[in-house]
């Protein structure tokens, strides 16, 4: 087994990382002021288009929030993303 799971010709996978894409790629351009909230890329659920964010972009991220997306670009290899990040999460934490 290959640990791929598919159902009817859909590969799971594939579709948890596109949305995990999406939800990271929102993530870091609504934190970083490339967009705002109302103009995220949507992303198609049960015949419905919704914003998929890994925080709530309503509040300001928090530390674990910068450093779970530091972790995912640098998975990625978007090492430029991951130095922003970092100096976002540095700010934080010398305000703590």
């Amino acid at each position: 087994m290959d640990g791929k799971f598919e159902y009817e010709g859909i590969d799971i996978n594939l579709i948890k990382d596109e949305i995990l894409e999406v939800a990271f790629e929102n993530s870091y351009n609504v934190l970083i002021g490339e967009c705002e909230i109302q103009e995220a890329e949507l992303h198609e659920m049960n015949d419905d288009k919704v914003a998929l964010f890994m925080y709530d972009p309503e509040r300001s991220a928090e530390l674990e929030d910068l450093v779970i997306m530091m972790l995912y670009f640098e998975k990625h290899e978007m090492y430029e993303r991951c130095a922003i990040l970092k100096e976002m999460a540095l700010e934080i934490q010398n305000k703590e």
